[in-house]
């Protein structure tokens, strides 16, 4: 998916809106990490560091696949992963797995040609080979065999032409907002000023003339939060969609990487560029995982002795199967214990075969942990590719987590965003205003299941920094036993456990079960 938002109208509610840090207060800024009476809606990061205090924990690999991040940041860059078997910058191969100055991770978007930042849809791509294929044919001339592939067209063409349909609607109206916003905002600085405050513009709007009703206007798009820095951003991302995701004849991949994308034995490609374009995204996520604890600056990560594996294959657009399954087997052969995965998309060629490498990963004791998606619909009758199969319940996929993200608010505990599933999201986690890292050392809030998953792998990081004698499929069952489930009819529905990830309950229940687990006590 995009990895702003699979929903045009979920792209401008959950606009990123960076912050300095003294304009927020403390609790805002850290209320995933907080469990109390008044909040039971955090997953208690620092209590659980409490529990632990004065034991010994082990340094844990958790890589990040995701757009990229600031690996200059403050925060993050004594938090990097290094390849001891490779030689910074010296332009070999040191450790022989193919991938030259590999040092903090690898770069599958990029080639010696460049980085992919902005890329098509997956639908974009399959609506362009099914239309070369079966564009006026009708059913009865379709042979028995091909029908099931024919089928298939008929679903994608619809759906591409509704989100093709749907994002030029949209971004003929909010250029429209925009021209009646400037034509207000202009209005009023010339009375005004502009450095005008909202009580100005309350005042103002009570005035009969021009500058009155200017005011009026204006003062309704600030009430509904419909800035020119939203609208602008809106305005971006569905230009975007009509430049990249859905562009039918955007094509830059041959020309970057150079590769064939559907050939999985051609799979030594990328470059060692980390940033790319657009960090945003994997900046902020990278930071709820592992940003430096207790440093004094910024914020602290979930995870308190983590490195973080750094695995660029998310453009802004759909990533592919490939990159998914090729950064996976890099991850685990490199030491990864636990992936993130905060992105996802509705189509996917070659699911199967990213789903053999998700369950070769588990085999080599490593936590998959992916984002459920952010278009409020039950997973349970649709798709967020990347996932396994599940039948009675995703609990049978013992490494493989499903993550829904929850806010703060009792009213709205499931937000109106997140996608779930009584059989295959297994619990949810703090997935509204995040407060985390972003590019050029700054920060900044942002929602969706892209900051609930990070929560929860950085929980799963403390486990097996803690326990390193626990294996992956442990870790799973001990994140679903200790899920705190609220006091919410509704919100028990929303997947499997009906719970919210907690770090405290969850090493509080593996010492109250260390003898089974086959682990000793940490604490006395």
């Amino acid at each position: 998916m995009n990895k702003k938002s699979t929903s045009v109208v979920l792209a401008f509610v959950l606009a990123l809106c960076a912050y300095a840090q003294d304009e927020e207060s403390t609790i805002r800024r850290e209320w995933h990490h907080v469990y109390t009476e008044e909040n039971p809606y955090g997953v208690a990061t620092d209590q659980a560091l409490e529990f632990l205090e004065g034991r010994e924990s082990e340094e844990v690999i958790i890589a990040i696949m995701d757009s990229g991040i600031d690996t200059t940041h403050a925060d993050l860059k004594s938090q990097l992963w290094v390849n001891e078997d490779e030689i910074p910058g010296n332009g070999i191969d040191d450790d022989g797995n193919g991938y030259i100055d590999d040092v903090h991770g690898w770069n599958f978007l990029g080639g010696e040609n460049g980085n992919i930042d902005g890329e098509t849809l997956e639908l974009t791509r399959l609506y362009v080979k099914f239309q070369r294929d079966w564009d006026g044919l009708d059913m009865d001339s379709i042979q028995k065999a091909d029908r099931e592939a024919y089928d298939m067209w008929v679903k994608v063409k619809k759906d591409y032409n509704r989100q093709f349909t749907e994002n030029k609607f949209e971004l003929m109206m909010v250029t429209r907002l925009k021209d009646s916003y400037m034509k207000f905002y202009e209005t009023v600085v010339d009375t005004l000023g502009p450095d005008y405050t909202l009580e100005d513009l309350n005042s103002l709007r009570k005035t009969s003339g021009e500058a009155g009703i200017a005011a009026r206007s204006l003062y309704a798009f600030e009430v509904d939060g419909l800035t020119k820095e939203e609208l602008d951003g809106y305005s971006e991302y569905l230009e975007s969609n009509r430049d990249y995701s859905l562009n039918t004849e955007w094509s830059v991949r041959d020309s970057i990487i150079g590769d064939d994308p559907y050939d999985w034995n051609d799979s030594i490609y990328g470059n060692t560029d980390l940033m790319g374009q657009s960090s945003d995204h994997g900046t902020h996520v990278a930071g709820i995982v592992g940003a430096a604890r207790n440093n004094g600056i910024g914020i602290n990560g979930v995870a308190p002795n983590v490195k973080l594996m750094i695995l660029r294959v998310v453009p802004d657009g759909d990533e592919y199967d490939k990159d998914v399954a090729m950064a996976i087997k890099y991850a685990v052969r490199n030491g990864a214990k636990v992936i993130n995965m905060s992105f996802g998309k509705d189509y996917s060629p070659q699911a199967e075969q990213v789903q053999e490498v998700a369950r070769w990963a588990g085999e080599h004791d490593v936590l998959l942990i992916h984002a459920a998606g952010n278009d409020y619909r039950d997973l349970d009758e649709g798709e967020n590719y990347p996932h396994l199969p599940f039948e009675v319940n995703n609990l049978e996929n013992e490494t493989w987590i499903e993550v829904g993200a929850n806010s703060s608010n009792p009213e709205m505990l499931g937000t109106d965003f997140s996608n779930y599933g009584k059989m295959s999201v297994d619990l949810f986690a703090p997935g509204e205003d995040i407060y985390s890292t972003l590019p050029v050392n700054t920060y900044g809030f942002n929602s969706g299941t892209s900051m609930a998953a990070p929560v929860v792998t950085g929980i799963a990081g403390l486990i097996r920094s803690y326990y390193p004698n626990l294996t992956a499929a442990q870790v799973k069952m001990v994140l679903i036993e200790s899920a705190v489930v609220p006091e919410d009819a509704d919100f028990l529905e929303l997947s499997i456990t009906g719970g919210i990830a907690n770090a405290l309950k969850a090493v509080q229940y593996i010492e109250e079960h260390a003898e089974e687990l086959g682990i000793n006590k940490q604490k006395d």
